[in-house]
């Protein structure tokens, strides 16, 4: 099973591993000021070996059928959190287990991958949340996004990893406004990458 997205989902989880994430959960201030910054650098080598990976041909795209949530962008977005989530069970806390890595690869990241290499054009918009807030994601082509919404999901999931390891009661009133700033202009960036995934991908004729 060489496909496309499978060969993009091996490229994630391979890309978080080079992250070192480490064991310990980071403070949001620190995360933002240290792992954000990495993740942009990191950007441009990431889409130039993404943009060498061959994507076959889409046809009978123009068919009716019932999309629902199986859209490009909503699936990638599903990819992302389930690479970060291989990657966590294999590498991290007192139960890792690459068995249990192996197990999801096996089972949901593949069902996923199968679901993307078999999508139709869709409306992932149905993910967004009627606000104000602008989450500033940029990308003009589908490497571009992709990439975005990995960063978003990483970024997003190291966030919220503080949180299940302490006691948000005891957190400081400021630390605790903090967190739900940063989580609602996260998330809208995560659902305007999401948008990003699902127009390029198909603006792209292959």
């Amino acid at each position: 099973m060489s496909t496309y997205f499978r060969q993009v989902g091996d490229m994630s989880i391979s890309f978080i591993d080079s992250l070192s994430l480490g064991e310990d959960a980071k403070p949001l201030e620190e995360l933002l000021c240290t792992l954000r910054p990495a993740l942009s650098t990191m950007r441009d080598s990431f889409v130039s070996k993404m943009v060498t990976i061959t994507r076959e041909s889409k046809t009978n795209t123009s068919v009716k059928s019932f999309v629902g949530l199986n859209t490009v962008g909503l699936l990638c977005d599903r990819l992302t959190i389930l690479a970060i989530k291989f990657w966590c069970l294999g590498n991290r806390g007192p139960s890792r287990s690459q068995k249990r890595a192996k197990e999801l690869y096996d089972s949901q990241i593949l069902d996923i991958v199968c679901a993307l290499e078999n999508a139709i054009p869709g409306s992932s918009s149905v993910n967004s949340k009627i606000t104000h807030l602008k989450g500033g994601a940029t990308g003009s082509t589908f490497e571009e996004a992709y990439y975005g919404l990995l960063a978003s999901n990483i970024t997003l999931w190291e966030s919220q990893e503080i949180l299940y390891v302490r006691d948000i009661q005891t957190l400081p009133a400021e630390e605790l406004r903090s967190y739900i700033k940063w989580f609602s202009v996260g998330n809208m960036e995560r659902n305007e990458y999401i948008e990003l995934c699902e127009r390029n991908f198909w603006a792209t004729k292959t």
